[in-house]
Parts: C-alpha cells; sequence; structure tokens
C-alpha cells in the first residue's frame, strides 16, 4: 500500500513542527511564503512545497480541497495531518503515555488504513483526548465518534469535498459528510497528537473568533439541522484540548441513516 503523507502550512514558517517529526511528510504552503519556509527549515527545503496562487490563506478547506483533486493519483490512501505536531503519543493505562517513534508511527498508519479500508469506513483519525483519565483501554475502536481533521485519513477516493464557506467548521461538516456516505468513520482510540492547536499563531487560529465561531454553528444547523448541531457548554482543563467559544458544537451521533 503506497501511503502518502501531506502537511498544509500556512503563516507558520518558523514554528511548523511536523516536517522535523516525519521525514516522509511533504509540507505545502502558498508561493509568498515559501522562501521564508525554506529558511526557517533548510534541512527540510526538499519536501517544502509550493501551492498554486490563491489556495492557501483562504481557509483550510480549500487548501484541502485542492490536495483532494490533484495528489490522490499515485497513492493508495492520503494522510493529511495539521502542522503543528510534535509527535504523536500512545495512552497506556496506569502508564505514563509515551512518545510514538517516526518509523513506529507509520507502521501504526499503514495498519490503520488496512482496517479502515476493510471495515469500510470513509475516513480515519486519532483521539482528540489527551486525558489518560479518559481513554478506556477495552474501546479501542469507535465508528460514529466525531474526528476532529487534526490528522485524517482519506480512505477511498470520492466526489465529497470541504464546504469551503465554513472556514472554521469545514473539518467537522466533511466528517458528516463521510458518515452520511459511509455509515462508519474510523478513530483509532489509543493514540492523539501533541500539538499546539489552540495556542499557535497562524493556520486557522488568525480566522477564528467567537462572532465566525457563532454565525457558522448557525450555518451548520441550517445545513445539518438542529438535531444534530447542538450547542456544547465551553469546558477547559489543563489536560484538556476542550476550548469554548460561543459556538462550539457538539454532535448527537450517529444520526439517521449511519
Amino acid at each position: 500500500m503506497k501511503i502518502k503523507y501531506y502537511i498544509p502550512s500556512y503563516g507558520r514558517a518558523d514554528t511548523i513542527k511536523t516536517l522535523k517529526y516525519l521525514s516522509k511528510a511533504i509540507a505545502l504552503v502558498s508561493p509568498k511564503e515559501y522562501d521564508d519556509y525554506v529558511k526557517y527549515n533548510p534541512d527540510c527545503k526538499d519536501r517544502i512545497l509550493k501551492l498554486p496562487e490563491g489556495v492557501q490563506g483562504f481557509g483550510k478547506g480549500r487548501c484541502l480541497n485542492y490536495m483532494l483533486d490533484n495528489l490522490w493519483d499515485d497513492a493508495d490512501q492520503l494522510i493529511i495531518i495539521d502542522d503543528d505536531v510534535s509527535c504523536v503519543m500512545a495512552h497506556m493505562k496506569n502508564e505514563k503515555d509515551r512518545e510514538v517513534p517516526e518509523e513506529e508511527f507509520y507502521e501504526i498508519c499503514e495498519n490503520i488504513c488496512l482496517l479502515a479500508k476493510e471495515w469500510g469506513c470513509g475516513i480515519w483519525g486519532l483521539s482528540p483526548n489527551s486525558d489518560p483519565m479518559v481513554y478506556d483501554e477495552f474501546k479501542p475502536f469507535r465508528l460514529h465518534a466525531y474526528l476532529d481533521g487534526a490528522i485524517t485519513g482519506y480512505v477511498f477516493k470520492d466526489e465529497l469535498r470541504y464546504d469551503e464557506k465554513l472556514t472554521i467548521k469545514e473539518d467537522v461538516d466533511y466528517f458528516l459528510q463521510k458518515l452520511k456516505k459511509y455509515h462508519k468513520a474510523l478513530r483509532v482510540e489509543k493514540y492523539y497528537l501533541k500539538d499546539e492547536a489552540f495556542t499557535n499563531k497562524g493556520g486557522c487560529f488568525d480566522l477564528r473568533n467567537s462572532e465566525t465561531e457563532k454565525k457558522q454553528f448557525i450555518e451548520m444547523q441550517k445545513k445539518w439541522g438542529a438535531n444534530i448541531i447542538r450547542p456544547n457548554k465551553p469546558v477547559a482543563t489543563n489536560s484538556s484540548k476542550i476550548r469554548g467559544l460561543g459556538g462550539a458544537i457538539r454532535l448527537n451521533l450517529p444520526f439517521s441513516g449511519c
């Protein structure tokens, strides 16, 4: 199985982390930022590629759609991962969580890709929860749990695309599209990403604010219905990624037909 790894990155030339963690991954950047990315990451310059003008900087959805339209030709599956990942972590029940070495990560991804294809899942991802107290070793997989888009394995090439109007909810909408089409999406609970999704500047961070969150929450309810898209109370702990910005979504899953 040929798997290709890509890192869409915008506004983080001096802070991109995933490029250094994964030597097989290719960063895709705006032409205007290409020189800065090479300047700050000279050891990785051969794995930094320019996207066409007008793809980056207009929301992540447009960039992801370009990748889905143009990068499938010589790959069995695509894995797209955020640019702020310093490593992948493995939950270890009753022990300290451990860092997953790079080569082991590739082996894990290949096994998940094979499993997701065998099970007929549209996409796969890892747990969004870094809290070891929540991890249940007897429930290693979930088939109707939300995938947050930090890492996405695209199992089958199809017609589904990201809604480019939803600049900060595009991952939620795309996940629901996949769930509706394939009736399941694989989430592997043992592994999670060590990243800076809610603190790192650049990327979608500059687009995210309470007003935009609320507007897109309303748009999501119009598109999918208030029974599926529900408000979520903001919660924040030292060990949790969850943050409330007034438009946080709680998904009512599975919905009818999946």
